[in-house]
């Protein structure tokens, strides 16, 4: 079993708190000089961590969610009835994401994101043992 499925009953906690939101600024002319941006807590960005280590991330994962899913589709409506093809890109893109959009991982928190695939990355595992 992988070392990821032990953070289940982190994410399944909603008394934890997984991140913070860093407030924008603004100058002494009122014009804004920092958009706010998550801070994500030590356990949280373990589980990053740890997901970056697995072999469950695809290189090409961009080029099959292109190819299997509708343009602009919502990518946590498929993690149910993903293959394993299809669910390891979606795993990638929401590991991958925060470097390319600022709070993609807070939205997955706060959506269930994280918790629904590591409840299929559960499934996943006990049918391949």
């Amino acid at each position: 079993m992988t070392i990821l499925l032990n953070y289940i009953s982190y994410f399944i906690n909603d008394k934890n708190e997984f991140y913070t939101w860093a407030p924008s600024r603004k100058d002494e002319d009122g014009r804004l000089v920092q958009i706010g941006y998550p801070i994500y807590k030590e356990r949280f960005m373990d589980f990053i961590k740890d997901a970056g280590k697995s072999s469950f991330l695809k290189q090409d994962y961009l080029d099959i969610i292109s190819r299997r899913t509708p343009k602009g589709a919502n990518l946590k409506d498929f993690i149910d009835m993903a293959d394993e093809e299809l669910f390891y890109a979606i795993f990638t893109y929401f590991i991958r994401g925060e470097r390319f959009r600022d709070g993609l991982w807070a939205k997955a928190i706060d959506d269930k994101v994280s918790l629904k695939i590591l409840l299929k990355l559960q499934l996943l595992q006990g049918s391949n043992t």
